[in-house]
């Protein structure tokens, strides 16, 4: 990944930022299961149910929307971003920026969907942050240089990895 944006390299970036939106995908999975009832709660707002009596709570704690599976795929998309990110989108390998573009779009629609549903206003924050960093990638990504050359590629790698024992 050739190129500056702001003083460091492409790919400095790109990394920095998959790290921070696997930080907020880690903190989104872990407040779905540790925050339940503040989902409930908005929920039963959206809906209007009294979460004062007994029957407008389990209501609302069976109809809530899961937010779980959303997060955890979002989170898993993002992980998974590693692997080309981390073994060959610096060099130029046109599969590796093709499969974390895609891994980038679907985590970020996915994510993005999670604003359609009654949610507490902390997790629309999370949400938005976690969306606006994946969009960043995004970019990054389509604009790292692709090199279709095999033996050019090879060619640069070993030139970057120093002097050469042959």
């Amino acid at each position: 990944m050739s190129g500056n944006v702001l003083g460091m390299a492409r790919v400095t970036w790109v990394r920095l930022l998959l790290l921070v939106t696997i930080g907020i995908g880690v903190v989104r999975v872990l407040v779905c299961h540790y925050a339940r009832m503040s989902f409930v709660q908005a929920y039963a707002d959206y809906k209007h149910l009294d979460t004062g009596t007994f029957l407008g709570l389990e209501i609302a704690k069976r109809e809530v929307p899961g937010h779980f599976d959303s997060a955890v795929f979002s989170l898993l998309c993002a992980l998974l971003l590693l692997i080309p990110l981390v073994l060959r989108v610096g060099s130029g390998t046109p599969w590796a920026r093709n499969l974390a573009l895609v891994l980038s779009a679907a985590g970020g629609l996915n994510t993005l969907g999670s604003l359609a549903v009654p949610s507490p206003w902390w997790y629309y924050a999370l949400t938005i942050a976690m969306v606006a960093l994946t969009g960043i990638v995004i970019v990054l990504l389509w604009r790292t240089p692709v090199i279709e050359d095999a033996v050019l590629r090879h060619d640069l790698e070993a030139g970057a990895s120093g002097p050469g024992t042959g």
